[in-house]
């Protein structure tokens, strides 16, 4: 077997080739290093990386593949995976919920960080799209040190598996230094925590630390959404069409949009959207109303929300104002249809009993589950998505079905 430093040796000189554009002969040397005993993906990821500069997508995919499955958290793996969905949508507004999905999940990658930043500032999507360059969005280093010496076991900075090398005679020294550490940091925390029971009620600390799965990064990502320039352009007081919702000074557009960041902030969605809504259905300039739809979306892809029943009949009244709304219904299934992996139905809101209902809600499901058939009462939670004004009717994506009662 050969030795860790030739075999760095070969890395280094197929990242040399690869720096050169010379893919064919980097792959050539990869190929050739991939087959060895590696414990750790750079090798395989820069493999991948001159897979595609080369124009071999299916190779690139295959070995992408592979190292999603053994690293699932490799920093540059990730980086890339974003990168090819990135260059395969259609819309700005798909790539934004593309990346936020993968800012949620890593939300101290950098590159991750810069991407979504320079999506969101592009004049004209499809350009920028197309002239993206991969090394903007990944980060490609050249061969790491550590894989010159012996492998250790270790965790990178947002938790992901790795390795790096250490010499043999100082890996007892470092294994105590470490079990030390970790026993002056357990006792530290221990000692924190005492002080703070010790100084505040049950109450404040809950109140302290009711912390949801996304507010960790939500008020970052929040702040960087302003409406900024002059407010010349903010409000349109003559236009084609009549507006649903009016507004009559440009202050008062910037005071809603501020106070719906707010409420986002404090996960108080539904009422953060009525605001949006309002906003995004009233005489409010175009560049408002891009930003709005940005937080609209934002808010509608947020996994952990909390449903609230709101009568379908004041919904009904004024249905603009409710898009991306989670709800809570119970009701009766009608006209149930089922496709290959969805159910689409009716159902009947409040149903008491025949032709006795506070409304009807069109309901698309994709949770494949329950075995719905006509007739059903059930416990429905979903997303308001729209309305249908000529049959007063409003449309909602389903995110849970509790079956109560068998229909007959």
């Amino acid at each position: 077997m050969e030795s860790n430093k030739n075999r760095y040796r070969l890395l280094k000189e197929a990242y040399g080739l690869y720096r050169r554009k010379e893919y064919n002969k980097a792959i050539a040397i990869l190929e050739k290093a991939a087959k060895m005993e590696w414990e750790d993906p750079y090798p395989s990821f820069l493999l991948a990386v001159s897979y595609l500069y080369a124009d071999r997508f299916d190779m690139a995919d295959k070995i992408i593949k592979q190292i999603a499955v053994k690293y699932p958290k490799y920093p540059p793996s990730i980086q890339l995976q974003a990168f090819l969905k990135f260059k395969s949508l259609m819309s700005v507004e798909e790539a934004i919920s593309v990346y936020l999905d993968y800012y949620d999940a890593f939300p101290r990658d950098h590159y991750i960080q810069k991407a979504l930043r320079n999506i969101r500032s592009a004049h004209d999507f499809a350009k920028f799209q197309k002239s993206a360059r991969l090394t903007d969005f990944v980060h490609v280093e050249s061969p790491p040190g550590h894989l010159k010496k012996k492998f250790r076991k270790w965790t990178g900075r947002d938790g992901s598996r790795g390795v790096a090398g250490v010499s043999d005679k100082y890996e007892k020294e470092r294994k105590y230094l470490l079990g030390f550490k970790i026993s002056i940091f357990v006792y530290s925390i221990l000692v924190a925590g005492g002080l703070i029971l010790f100084f505040l009620n049950t109450s404040m600390i809950k109140k302290l630390f009711r912390i949801s799965p996304e507010s960790t990064h939500k008020t970052s990502e929040i702040d960087m959404v302003e409406l900024g320039g002059s407010s010349y352009d903010m409000i349109q007081m003559i236009t084609v069409t009549r507006t649903l919702e009016f507004y009559s000074t440009s202050k008062s557009i910037v005071d809603d949009f501020n106070a719906s960041k707010r409420l986002i902030k404090q996960e108080k969605y539904n009422e953060a959207l009525m605001i949006l809504n309002t906003l995004n259905n009233s005489n409010a300039g175009f560049r408002v109303k891009e930003k709005v739809d940005f937080l609209i979306k934002y808010v509608m892809n947020i996994r952990h929300r909390v449903f609230e029943r709101i009568p379908i009949e004041v919904m009904l009244k004024k249905p603009h104002l409710y898009r991306g709304f989670s709800l809570k219904f119970e009701g009766k299934v009608a006209n149930f249809k089922k496709g290959d992996n969805s159910q689409e139905f009716a159902l009947l809101v409040d149903y008491r009993e025949r032709d006795r209902f506070s409304g009807i809600a069109d309901v698309f499901s994709d949770l494949g589950t329950v075995g719905l058939q006509n007739g059903d009462l059930l416990l429905f939670e979903g997303i308001f998505m729209s309305s249908i004004g000529t049959v007063n009717r409003i449309q909602l994506n389903a995110k849970s079905i509790i079956k109560i009662k068998t229909g007959q």
